[in-house]
């Protein structure tokens, strides 16, 4: 009889470890659905609203207009939740105005705007 107690309660942690591992199998990484070192599967578009040292805000939503005659606080809050500041490897390579396609790397950090890597990027319209 001591033995089937042994038995059981053996079986009884194996299943709990089992199901420990199966969980974190499935959750490990898949947030975005994307690994950390490889670009995003969408891309985000907008105009380069502002820059600092390394990184340039990419504001979406909005139009050429709008960008050269409101507030850098009136974009974002018109553009709303489409507002993001992507670092950038060449900070010199982007001016103000500029129209983007950017792929950004790893996740996203949820403040607003979002905070991120930009990796590829493509021009799409030059600053006028």
């Amino acid at each position: 009889m001591k033995s089937w107690y042994i038995g059981a309660i053996f079986l009884f942690f194996l299943s709990l470890v089992g199901c420990g591992s199966s969980m974190n199998d499935g959750s490990s990484g898949s947030d975005t659905g994307t690994n950390e070192e490889e670009l995003w599967e969408h891309s985000l578009t907008g105009y380069v609203a502002d820059k600092d040292d390394s990184r340039i805000l990419l504001i979406g939503k909005i139009t050429k207009e709008q960008l050269e005659q409101m507030s850098i606080q009136e974009l974002l809050e018109t553009a709303s939740p489409e507002a993001y500041w992507l670092k950038v490897q060449d900070i010199e390579a982007f001016k103000i105005g500029q129209k983007l396609e950017v792929w950004p790397i790893g996740g996203m950090m949820e403040s607003y705007p979002a905070q991120g890597e930009g990796g590829k990027v493509i021009i799409l319209e030059e600053r006028k």
